[in-house]
């Protein structure tokens, strides 16, 4: 496990032809924040930017610079030019746009996307990942030479010498198993195949991960709130940023929850309470954020629960990362056991038949 750190470390300074890395994207958001925050021209930025990027990346940062000298607007034409940034930075730049809070949207984005706790969790849980995936693969390679070349040369061993199926529960499971992944082995590996590029891809892969992971690791409510802190800090209208979250965020389900607040708000309804309705804040948070407007402390209260939203979440990762290693191993070590135990049955047969 030693080696995985290191490697981590060099495939995040390798240059992909066809894929932006994080490195490369935290790069480009430091400089477009520089540029917002000095006020520099963006464009010829970007080119020089550029010239020093590799890949994919270097194109399409090309092609944002060109966008801004024709111009559009910067989130517009981060919006034109697909996977330059991730979905959650182009969503901010938008908001920090339309709420007039680019500079400090920005310089919120770079310091998390450096922080220090943030790397080292993404390296922890990158590892704790990485590990079960090789084995599981490298399982399933040699799973399917066992059930392909190795277990039908025990069946007709045993129809030659005529003996009857061994009536044992992991003979039995194999001998299912083998048969049916021996017929349907295009199934199995059409649905990988599915899998793997609902996974890949972006929309189907983040509805995917929407169902799956959303229930346990939501950090939706801890944007909105540091969104809306950042706003209230500013001296902004809450109501306002609620309305641009609504319009253009990339998740439809929250796009809709937010459409309901601010018909709520607007006909006189406590935002508190009707973000607690649509299940973004809990009742002690709502209780929370209540206090917080009587004694005038609200930006800093929705800055502090959205980090403490995160933290609990990077907990919980965290778990489940430390989890996934030794239930991988045991599960394996289940499977290893009951094809050792299905082949070693028919040769104890067979050593008996022959005595």
């Amino acid at each position: 496990m030693k080696w995985f750190p290191n490697f981590r470390r060099w495939m995040s300074r390798q240059t992909h032809p066809l894929f932006t890395t994080r490195t490369q994207s935290e790069s480009l958001l430091r400089i477009i924040a520089l540029a917002v925050q000095q006020q520099l021209p963006m464009a010829p930025l970007l080119r020089a930017f550029a010239e020093d990027q590799s890949g994919v990346q270097r194109g399409r940062v090309q092609r944002l610079a060109t966008l801004l000298d024709e111009g559009i607007s910067l989130p517009a034409a981060l919006e034109q030019v697909p996977h330059v940034l991730p979905a959650e930075s182009v969503l901010a730049v938008r908001f920090g746009t339309q709420s007039g809070t680019l500079s400090k949207t920005l310089q919120i984005l770079v310091e998390d996307s450096g922080h220090s706790e943030n790397i080292r969790m993404k390296e922890r849980l990158q590892g704790f990942f990485i590990y079960p995936a090789i084995v599981i693969l490298v399982m399933m390679g040699i799973v399917t030479f066992l059930l392909f070349k190795i277990w039908p040369v025990f069946e007709r061993i045993m129809d030659d010498f005529d003996l009857v199926p061994v009536e044992s529960v992991a003979y039995q499971t194999v001998a299912h198993v083998g048969r049916f992944f021996v017929a349907f082995w295009w199934l199995a590996v059409g649905a990988g195949l599915f899998l793997a590029w609902i996974l890949w891809t972006e929309k189907p892969g983040r509805s995917l991960r929407r169902i799956l992971i959303r229930p346990w690791f939501d950090t939706r409510s801890a944007d909105i709130l540091q969104s809306l802190s950042t706003v209230s800090e500013a001296g902004r209208p809450i109501l306002g940023a609620i309305s641009t979250l609504a319009r253009y965020h990339h998740d439809p389900t929250l796009r809709q929850k937010l459409l309901f607040v601010c018909s709520e708000v607007e006909h006189g309804a406590d935002l508190w309470a009707t973000l607690g309705t649509v299940k973004l804040l809990t009742s002690a948070e709502v209780t929370l954020m209540e206090v917080s407007e009587k004694v005038g402390n609200r930006p800093w209260a929705m800055a502090q629960l959205a980090t403490s939203k995160r933290h609990r979440i990077r907990r919980r990762l965290e778990l489940l990362g430390q989890m996934a290693e030794p239930v991988t191993v045991l599960l394996l070590g289940g499977a290893v056991f009951t094809i050792c135990l299905g082949c070693f049955v028919p040769f104890v047969k067979l050593i008996l038949y022959s005595a």
